[in-house]
């Protein structure tokens, strides 16, 4: 089963390089779609690629990057970097670091082969997902499902702190 989900908190790194930090999932949170991810449930330190704008990568465009899952707190963290030397790459890292300082830039990103649950929390049935094996992709986008997702901070001519460096 293939779940794409969303989330709206980027830090960029360093503009030069395409560093990126974007905390894509909230643990204990029910989301949008009616989702709540337990903590544990993310494959930490695994590979994921960054996709193309929207899901782009879904529908044949080329990934402009790739980065590695961490976890810090209630927060599943992407840490990568954007292919700098290719255009797709310069121009969605443009992008996205441009509409994450307003805060307009939200994320998603796709499981694959979740275990998961049905639950009742406040009177509302949801999917408690107690397991992904593989995150496919996280994705820059307008909407995601996310709740409780921020822009963390941005480096460069900005004096905003990073959640790690």
């Amino acid at each position: 089963m293939n779940v794409t989900k969303g989330f709206r908190s980027v830090t960029i790194k360093d503009a030069d390089l395409g560093l990126v930090e974007a905390v894509f999932a909230t643990y204990g949170v029910v989301d949008l779609d009616g989702d709540l991810t337990v903590k544990g449930a993310l494959p930490i330190g695994a590979p994921v690629v960054i996709s193309a704008y929207g899901h782009g990568s879904h529908s044949g465009k080329l990934p402009v990057g790739k980065g590695v899952i961490v976890e810090q707190g209630d927060d599943a963290i992407l840490k990568g970097e954007f292919f700098m030397d290719t255009s797709d790459g310069r121009d969605t890292f443009a992008v996205v670091k441009s509409l994450s300082e307003d805060d307009l830039q939200e994320w998603s990103y796709s499981l694959q082969d979740i275990e998961a649950e049905r639950v009742t929390i406040d009177g509302q049935k949801v999917r408690k997902i107690t397991k992904v094996a593989k995150v496919k992709e996280v994705s820059p986008g307008l909407i995601g499902a996310g709740v409780n997702t921020r822009t963390l901070a941005t480096k460069g001519a900005e004096s905003k702190q990073f959640v790690s460096d």
